[in-house]
């Protein structure tokens, strides 16, 4: 990390819980007409088998990493309680380079762009992607507080939260950036019996965390959590090795240090610890406690495929935390500055305190929509470009866990 920076299925594949099933059976508007699939673009090797209808409200994107001739390439469908996405990934769906932890690094030889060209070119990305775009404005019109759960098995790094959703009259939707129009969680797949079912899932009783007090910086966040009542360990290992006995129920798991991204798990590192020594590790504490785990680190919420392993397998810090029984996880998908940071921990958990009753992606969509510019600015212009700065690291910050995910604090905590 920079100077100035933070350094089987989710959920199980058992049906959505049973006390969605009724809404299921209740009469509902009329649906919006499929998505027809457009011709000569559906490719039979990405089959995959039907969703359950999700609960009202809810939608899913399925986003699948395949191999089609040579090239790697990428799928999507979609499913809603009142329509679907038919699946479709034409060739030109391969591996974009628009993972932001490139396109925001500060060296121009590592990818780094101006943010208002980063904003340019997720536009331009989202063009392609028409089907899908036009799908999500009919269930905007249709489900007016729409929840959408992105299932992405790839590592391809896409900021779906950054797709843009084009004007829709005819829908009675107006255009912006996917994850401030829309409250988002993400998905992937885990092979564990303790991850949590997708429901509401209510993260109660205390909040205990690491924060990394050598970086000055870091340490703002000290303060900020002992507002909340923070039971703080001195070492990330310390907290780790707390949450591995079992206890009593959890409203959070805070963690503020500095990451380092590489693509081999003993490399890959959050507060100095490898993901290697942790991978498969179980967490009792959240198996028996739930909680919402918070890693406020640089690449905290990447996902890797290790290739010494061969066998195509996403491991990261996101699938240790909720394998082990997180109600969700929040992390970052790359560097971000250390001032923003502190910025959006505050203002997440002082929305949660005012509003227990708020999912935890709601009020991070709420974060992200309130820093949107009205409009895009040329991509040569510094001021434009500096505010630019800080909407997009906001963006950088994504949920993984059930959409329905909201946390109450003690009511000791001030």
């Amino acid at each position: 990390m920079g100077e100035g920076r933070l350094g089987k299925v989710l959920f199980s594949t058992a049906p959505w819980r049973s006390r969605f099933r009724q809404q299921r059976r209740t009469a509902a508007a009329p649906p919006p007409p499929p998505e027809e699939r457009p011709p000569g673009v559906g490719l039979e090797p990405f089959a995959v088998e039907p969703e359950e209808p999700a609960p009202e409200g809810v939608a899913q994107l399925r986003v699948v990493r395949k191999r089609l001739g040579g090239e790697v390439v990428f799928g999507v469908s979609g499913s809603c309680c009142c329509s679907r996405l038919p699946f479709h990934a034409p060739p030109e769906h391969g591996r974009p380079g628009l993972a932001l932890a490139t396109l925001m690094a500060r060296d121009a030889k590592a990818g780094g762009v101006a943010p208002a060209e980063t904003l340019h070119a997720m536009r331009a990305w989202s063009e392609s992607k028409g089907p899908l775009v036009r799908w999500l404005n009919r269930l905007r019109g249709h489900h007016p507080d729409l929840h959408l759960v992105i299932w992405d098995d790839t590592d391809f790094d896409i900021p779906w939260e950054l797709l843009w959703l084009r004007p829709s009259p005819a829908d009675g939707v107006a255009g912006g950036w996917l994850g401030a129009e829309v409250s988002v969680s993400r998905r992937t797949t885990l092979d564990s019996e303790y991850a949590r079912p997708m429901d509401d899932l209510r993260c109660e009783g205390e909040i205990v965390g690491y924060v990394d007090e050598a970086d000055a910086h870091i340490a703002a966040d000290l303060r900020l959590l002992q507002e909340f009542g923070l039971r703080r360990f001195p070492t990330l290992r310390g907290l780790l090795g707390y949450l591995e006995q079992a206890g009593l129920p959890l409203a959070m798991v805070y963690v503020a240090c500095h990451g380092e991204y590489a693509t081999e798990g003993f490399r890959y590192r959050l507060g100095g610890v490898p993901l290697g020594e942790l991978s498969g590790h179980i967490l009792a504490r959240l198996t028996d406690a739930g909680g919402l785990v918070f890693l406020n680190a640089c690449h905290s919420g990447r996902l890797i495929i290790e290739e010494r392993f061969n066998d195509q397998t996403l491991r990261g810090f996101v699938k240790v935390f909720l394998a082990s029984g997180a109600a969700g996880l929040i992390g970052t998908t790359g560097a971000v500055g250390t001032h923003t940071a502190k910025e959006v921990a505050r203002s997440i958990l002082e929305h949660l305190r005012r509003d227990p009753d708020t999912p935890v992606p709601q009020a991070l969509r709420d974060y992200r929509r309130a820093l949107v510019p009205a409009g895009l600015p040329p991509i040569d212009d510094i001021e434009a470009n500096r505010r630019l700065l800080r909407t997009l690291y906001t963006f950088m910050y994504v949920y993984y866990g059930s959409p329905h995910t909201t946390v109450a604090f003690e009511a000791g905590a001030p």
